[in-house]
């Protein structure tokens, strides 16, 4: 499996004959090349992760070896040369560019005047960040974005007793606190992207923690139930993002805190 590709070098095929034994393909049945097969480097380092190009022998007698991660040696017949030039033009022109996909949670006091699919305003912006995710990945391609942590909660207690001794077994569980998305950015075009946005926001807080003494008549104190508040939001927004402008995707109440919301904003920007 190979890495990428662009214009190739061709280089002196009488040299290439001077290493007896080389091998000069991955494929199976590789034989050094013939007289009339010219040697030539090709730079891969464009070409998507996955590209396997050992594929392409299936069309055409071609013979490759890795030099590095990012070049390739290639042993074909002129014609098949040309051949595979035009088929990595086309792979370079399917391959979706890179994106660079940054979503904030901002913790806002006023949303009045905040629109979902608008510019993010200054005072949004301003506001305290709650949480952030990067990622990077290809257009057209759903992306996963996540900060999220468990939070570990005493659910239930049983009481044992065994040799006399009485003590509370407990039940410890989990449940989720953060963000989970998936986004998925669009070709660009007029100097914006069609961005979709799905995911959650859950929110899960401790409230109160109970003492217990005894249960089902069996004292073996002090331990805890834990007694839990849980929000989920749901999100959803289909909008259109200009490179390093954030857009608000999401506003939803803030669970706990009266009065205050957060704001989601998605920014999008080419990545190298």
């Amino acid at each position: 499996m190979f890495h990428r590709i662009v214009a190739p070098i061709v280089l002196v095929a009488s040299l290439a004959w001077h290493a007896p034994g080389a091998a000069w393909a991955s494929t199976p049945a590789a034989e050094a090349p013939s007289a009339e097969h010219e040697v030539r480097l090709y730079d891969t380092s464009d070409l998507p992760a996955d590209a396997d190009l050992n594929a392409l022998s299936v069309f055409m007698p071609l013979s490759m070896e890795p030099l590095t991660s990012s070049l390739t040696l290639v042993s074909a017949s002129s014609e098949d040369h040309e051949r595979l030039r035009v088929i990595l033009t086309q792979v370079r022109a399917l391959t979706p560019a890179r994106v660079s996909v940054v979503a904030t949670l901002h913790l806002a006091p006023d949303v009045s005047g905040v629109v979902v699919g608008a510019p993010a305003p200054a005072a949004v912006l301003a506001a305290p960040v709650e949480r952030r995710v990067h990622h990077v990945g290809p257009r057209r391609t759903e992306l996963a974005l996540r900060s999220l942590e468990a939070v570990s909660y005493v659910k239930d207690l049983t009481p044992i007793v065994s040799n006399n001794v009485a003590a509370f077994a407990r039940s410890v569980e989990t449940s989720p606190n953060g963000l989970t998305l998936s986004v998925t950015v669009g070709d660009a075009s007029d100097g914006a992207s069609p961005v979709t946005v799905r995911g959650e926001l859950a929110s899960t807080s401790i409230i109160e923690r109970r003492r217990v003494e005894s249960l089902d008549g069996v004292a073996s104190g002090p331990d805890q139930i834990d007694l839990l508040e849980v929000a989920h939001r749901t999100l959803n927004a289909s909008l259109r993002a200009r490179d390093g402008a954030p857009v608000v995707a999401a506003i939803v109440d803030a669970p706990g805190r009266e009065g205050q919301s957060l704001v989601l904003t998605i920014a999008v920007a080419p990545a190298p």
